[in-house]
């Protein structure tokens, strides 16, 4: 039984060679999008890409944001995770996600005390921000302060929308944190500064600007963004390319990003364009997770169906990103032949899925490297790369048999 299966598997792999189905995808164009365990927004990305905002890491970054209010209340994402001390932070447009491992619990950071402390009052009060009052009298008596600073809430409006409609005041102080200043005019508005935010009340009509009445929020991360706080790798977007690329994939490591990347940028305008999108597109809207693993001497990646990972080595982190977007496509094919429902539990199933796997690696190298690869090979990776191309190409037989050699264990 075992020599008739692989005879059908040999004849099937010769019938099919050098031709890979082409699969013609269309990418959705959105401003936004779901990706696992959160979203992917643009909105404040200034036309270069965008930010994720996810629960990743069991930081629930975007559960805590959806509870807070979302986008109405928070504004957009506006960078992307950042490390201070011991608490991990992302900005969105309106205020500032703190993740306290201690406690274990998502708040909102006091932003505005923040930027007091570097020295930034001047320049908010040029933006018509009142600044703090320091001493409440309070004399360090937590309760009078909450009393004395909740009594600072003479702006009817400002007072209402501080409130909420349930005029809870413990949600209140949890959002915006307690009153710093009291209300003070700046021409077509009044602002009231406080811990966490400012609110503008509108009483003037100005071209363009909220009317007469309306209470918006100061964008607070946008401030802290502004006022050179937040990390400049943090504030850089994600380029779109590399988010509709990446967006559902489960990323280990922020280089996979990069070798995504490279993958659907030099297939691009080629031929392997259409088979490498339909690659992409199923494995990523079924969440395949990315990452770097130690791995065998001379193994560069693995894809475990179970549990529906790739892992690419440790050791070839370090390469030219086309030779590892060569080892990515190899294991990304055997996790779209699962998807794909090519990839099943018979050893010719098995079989095939190797044969179309090494045959897109080669493809791929090839229309990066050149017809016989890179020459002269620079690494391992390159001479293992070379030479998986001229066995695809120039000996093809010989290649299925060793495959099936190879392989014949591993598929029964």
């Amino acid at each position: 039984m075992r020599t008739r299966v692989l005879h059908i598997v040999f004849c099937a792999l010769l019938a099919g060679a050098l031709s890979i189905g082409q699969a013609n995808v269309i990418w959705a164009a959105s401003d936004d999008w779901d990706i696992p365990g959160g979203h992917f927004y643009t909105q404040a990305g200034d036309g270069r890409g965008g930010y994720a905002i996810t629960d990743q890491d069991g930081i629930p970054f975007w559960t805590a944001f959806q509870q807070l209010g979302g986008v109405p209340a928070l504004g957009y994402p506006a960078s992307r995770r950042y490390a201070r001390g011991s608490f991990v932070y992302q900005v969105t447009q309106a205020a500032l996600l703190q993740w306290n491992p201690e406690t274990r619990q998502v708040e909102l950071a006091n932003v505005f005390e923040m930027l007091e402390q570097a020295e930034r009052d001047p320049w908010l009060l040029s933006l018509g921000i009142p600044p703090p009052i320091r001493d409440d009298g309070s004399n360090g008596d937590f309760a009078r302060a909450v009393a004395t600073r909740l009594g600072w809430l003479t702006d009817p409006a400002i007072a209402a929308a501080y409130q909420g409609p349930t005029a809870a005041l413990d949600l209140a102080i949890a959002r915006y944190g307690l009153p710093s200043s009291q209300p003070q005019r700046f021409g077509p508005f009044v602002a009231q500064r406080f811990q966490r935010a400012a609110l503008q009340h509108w009483v003037e009509t100005v071209p363009g600007m909220p009317p007469p009445g309306t209470v918006v929020p100061v964008l607070a991360g946008d401030l802290l963004k502004q006022a050179g706080l937040v990390p400049a790798d943090a504030a850089i977007p994600v380029p779109v390319v590399l988010a509709e690329t990446a967006a559902q994939f489960v990323i280990r490591d922020p280089h996979i990003v990069d070798v995504l990347d490279t993958l659907r940028q030099t297939t691009r305008g080629t031929s392997l364009e259409g088979d490498a999108n339909g690659v992409l597109d199923l494995t990523s809207r079924r969440g395949v997770e990315i990452g770097y693993q130690s791995l065998p001497d001379r193994i560069y990646g693995t894809y475990r169906p179970a549990s529906n990972t790739i892992a690419l080595a440790t050791a070839i982190r370090g390469e030219d990103p086309r030779a590892i977007a060569a080892v990515l496509y190899h294991e990304l094919s055997h996790a779209y032949d699962l998807w794909a429902g090519q990839l099943g539990p018979t050893p010719e199933e098995c079989l095939n899925s190797e044969y179309r796997a090494f045959q897109r690696q080669a493809r791929y190298w090839q229309q990066v490297a050149g017809p016989a690869g890179r020459i002269p090979p620079r690494t391992p990776l390159e001479v293992s790369l070379n030479d998986i191309v001229q066995a695809v190409f120039e000996h093809p037989v010989r290649f299925v048999l060793e495959l099936i050699g190879v392989y014949e264990t591993e598929c029964a």
